[in-house]
Protein backbone atom coordinates (compact mmCIF):
# COMPACT_ATOMS: atom_id res chain seq x y z
CA UNK A 1 0.00 0.00 0.00
CA UNK A 2 1.54 3.28 -0.79
CA UNK A 3 1.95 5.73 1.36
CA UNK A 4 -0.90 7.90 -0.80
CA UNK A 5 -3.66 4.90 -0.23
CA UNK A 6 -2.67 5.45 3.46
CA UNK A 7 -3.39 8.55 3.52
CA UNK A 8 -6.59 8.46 1.55
CA UNK A 9 -7.72 5.40 4.59
CA UNK A 10 -7.28 7.44 7.13
CA UNK A 11 -9.12 10.56 5.97
CA UNK A 12 -12.20 8.51 4.94
CA UNK A 13 -11.92 6.67 8.44
CA UNK A 14 -11.34 10.02 10.32
CA UNK A 15 -14.33 11.45 8.18
CA UNK A 16 -16.69 9.12 9.05
CA UNK A 17 -16.13 9.55 12.93
CA UNK A 18 -15.75 13.39 12.97
CA UNK A 19 -18.70 14.35 10.24
CA UNK A 20 -21.54 12.86 11.71
CA UNK A 21 -20.66 14.89 14.93
CA UNK A 22 -19.76 18.15 12.96
CA UNK A 23 -23.17 17.58 11.08
CA UNK A 24 -25.77 16.88 14.78
CA UNK A 25 -24.00 20.19 16.02
CA UNK A 26 -24.58 22.31 12.87
CA UNK A 27 -28.05 20.90 12.59
CA UNK A 28 -28.88 22.03 16.47
CA UNK A 29 -27.28 25.65 15.90
CA UNK A 30 -29.52 26.60 13.24
CA UNK A 31 -33.07 28.06 13.48
CA UNK A 32 -35.55 26.43 11.92
CA UNK A 33 -38.96 27.40 10.97
CA UNK A 34 -41.38 24.63 10.19
CA UNK A 35 -44.26 26.01 7.77
CA UNK A 36 -47.76 24.11 8.49
CA UNK A 37 -45.80 22.34 11.70
CA UNK A 38 -49.19 21.16 13.16
CA UNK A 39 -50.68 19.70 10.49
CA UNK A 40 -47.69 17.44 10.24
CA UNK A 41 -47.48 16.44 14.14
CA UNK A 42 -51.29 15.68 13.87
CA UNK A 43 -50.46 13.14 11.04
CA UNK A 44 -47.59 12.07 12.87
CA UNK A 45 -49.89 11.71 16.45
CA UNK A 46 -52.18 9.95 14.36
CA UNK A 47 -49.43 7.18 12.54
CA UNK A 48 -50.54 8.05 9.44
CA UNK A 49 -48.57 8.20 6.37
CA UNK A 50 -47.52 11.95 4.12
CA UNK A 51 -45.42 13.11 2.06
CA UNK A 52 -42.40 15.89 3.11
CA UNK A 53 -41.40 17.74 0.06
CA UNK A 54 -37.70 19.54 0.64
CA UNK A 55 -35.26 21.29 -1.69
CA UNK A 56 -31.69 20.49 -2.13
CA UNK A 57 -30.71 23.59 -0.37
CA UNK A 58 -32.14 22.46 2.66
CA UNK A 59 -32.07 19.10 2.62
CA UNK A 60 -29.67 18.36 5.21
CA UNK A 61 -32.22 20.02 7.63
CA UNK A 62 -35.51 18.21 6.34
CA UNK A 63 -33.35 14.91 7.11
CA UNK A 64 -32.31 15.81 10.55
CA UNK A 65 -35.85 17.00 11.77
CA UNK A 66 -36.72 13.42 10.78
CA UNK A 67 -34.06 11.26 11.06
CA UNK A 68 -35.97 9.55 14.18
CA UNK A 69 -38.81 8.73 12.23
CA UNK A 70 -39.25 5.68 9.60
CA UNK A 71 -38.48 7.90 6.40
CA UNK A 72 -37.75 7.09 2.40
CA UNK A 73 -36.35 9.11 0.02
CA UNK A 74 -37.87 9.88 -3.72
CA UNK A 75 -35.07 11.08 -5.72
CA UNK A 76 -34.72 12.60 -9.38
CA UNK A 77 -31.64 12.04 -11.59
CA UNK A 78 -31.78 15.77 -12.42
Amino acid sequence: MTLKEIKRNLMRKAGSVILPFAVDILCKSLRIKIENGEAVKKLIDENKNFVVAFWHGSMLVGWFLHSRKNFAALVSQS
